[in-house]
């Protein structure tokens, strides 16, 4: 029971932070590279962030080139869905 409540705490972490960097990328006008250093920085955690950086470039959420990190198009085009009423 223990280890169960332990891995779900994990990857909800991963959950979190996986959103707040697709968070931070989609935000920023208009949506745009930020390197993964700043990203990093700005969450306070650099192994979650590479982490989760990798995890929404298998998701086909990110784009990468070398140090820089920026949305695709369609999660852009999703963000603008949500947001706009």
């Amino acid at each position: 029971m223990q280890n169960q409540r332990s891995s779900d705490d994990l990857a909800r972490a991963d959950d979190d932070a996986e959103r707040v960097v697709l968070t931070l990328l989609l935000d920023s006008q208009p949506p745009g590279w930020w390197s993964v250093q700043e990203l990093a920085r700005e969450i306070g955690a650099e192994l979650q962030t590479t982490d989760a950086i990798a995890r929404l470039q298998a998701a086909g959420l990110l784009h990468r080139c070398h140090e820089f990190v920026w949305p695709t198009r369609s999660a852009v085009r999703f963000h603008q869905m949500v947001e706009t009423p």
